[in-house]
């Protein structure tokens, strides 16, 4: 496992974030950013072009970063709880969006 990252808040006001150590080991989404901020499935578009897999397979790609950002929580097992019952939720949601769109399709 790649050693954790340090950001710095360098910019309050616009949300401005730099990576002072570890910066190789940081993915870092740079792409604009909607008024609504940032969703899950927006996260997982990204992570799909990033890592170059493929975008038919939404659901399993969006287990790639869970699994990632459960893997950098390890020795903080409050972080990691409250990180594992909001995916709970999410998950949920993609998974009835799928059932919907499946049906659709």
């Amino acid at each position: 496992m790649a050693p954790n990252p340090e950001p710095v808040l360098t910019g309050a006001l616009n949300n401005i974030i730099r990576i002072t150590r570890n910066e190789q080991c940081c993915p870092v989404h740079g792409r604009p950013l909607a008024d609504h901020g940032l969703t899950w499935r927006e996260l997982v578009a990204w992570w799909t072009d990033l890592h170059r897999l493929p975008a038919d397979t939404e659901r399993d790609n969006a287990l790639q970063p869970h699994y990632r950002l459960e893997r950098s929580m390890k020795g903080n097992g409050l972080e990691k709880e409250f990180f594992q019952s909001l995916f709970g939720v999410l998950w949920k949601q993609v998974s009835s969006w799928s059932r919907a769109w499946s049906a659709w399709s």
